[in-house]
């Protein structure tokens, strides 16, 4: 189970152009939540058709996660509206751990 392995070292994660929308992009969001000791470094998801609810999915992550060593979040080309992005922002404001460099939602 992904979401249960502490010792997943994976530091780059693309899913590019694959249609995972909102449900993939919350299961992410659960197993990078869930899990304190990724070393993701990267996590490229755009043109995934992930809309609101999945980019919400993820910034909960990335909120509750001061573990998290996520430095490129790319999620553009997909269908994150003005809750998704606010919920992703919401996140970067909250978790002062974070040390993210790039992000794109466009």
């Amino acid at each position: 189970c992904l979401a249960s392995n502490g010792a997943l070292k994976l530091k780059y994660l693309v899913l590019n152009n694959n249609q995972i929308g909102d449900q993939g992009a919350t299961v992410i969001g659960q197993a990078l939540a869930s899990n304190g000791a990724w070393e993701l470094k990267e996590l490229l998801l755009y043109r995934n058709q992930i809309g609101d609810r999945g980019a919400t999915a993820i910034g909960q992550a990335l909120a509750c996660n001061a573990a998290l060593k996520l430095e490129k979040l790319w999620l553009n080309n997909n269908q994150v509206g003005d809750q998704g992005a606010a919920a992703i922002g919401q996140a970067l404001a909250s978790n002062g751990a974070l040390k993210l460099t790039a992000l794109n939602l466009g």
